[in-house]
């Protein structure tokens, strides 16, 4: 070869990266307004991870989430406080394909090529055969000044598994 360092660049032109799905938007089930289960609060795939630390409710504890829609088609989110009495918190979405959609951030503000930010937090919820509860959790931060850019996106798939009472 005469020319390495053009067979180089080359190659870390075309390299990228991606993040593996687990489970196949055509695996999974309808999800519909009439939702009223109860799921675990830790994913069991990755251990450190929480139903209610993806929906940005860091500080509980409950080992148990209940997931409802009220009458607006609002996620309705249930667990126990710490005192052991009833709460809640409901998010605004909407019903797609096979999913339910939540942006808990979204947010673009586009000026090119002089300046361009994007904030994007969005969870994407269903049903796989086995009704367990499957987040799709996508986050996007960047941002452009002029020509130099920096941020960070990445897309991660969650499992909760129901609990049977």
């Amino acid at each position: 070869m005469k020319n390495p360092i053009i067979l180089i660049s080359l190659c870390f032109l075309l390299m990228s990266c991606a993040s593996e799905k687990k489970i196949k938007n055509r695996d999974l089930m309808k999800i519909d307004s009439s939702l009223d289960r109860t799921f675990s609060n830790k994913d069991f795939t990755k251990q450190n991870k929480t139903l209610t630390s993806l929906f940005e409710m860091n500080r509980l504890t409950d080992k148990e989430i209940n997931l409802s829609f009220d009458k607006e088609g609002d996620l309705k989110i249930s667990y126990k406080d710490a005192l052991g009495g009833d709460r809640f918190r409901c998010f605004n979405g909407k019903f797609k394909r096979n999913f339910f959609e939540v942006y808990l951030e979204k947010k673009r503000i586009p000026f090119p090529p002089i300046y361009w930010i994007t904030q994007v937090n969005r969870l994407r919820i269903s049903l796989d055969k086995e009704n367990n509860l499957i987040i799709d959790s996508y986050f996007n931060h960047s941002g452009m000044i002029l020509m130099m850019a920096a941020g960070s996106s990445n897309k991660e798939q969650f499992i909760f598994k129901p609990i049977i009472k």
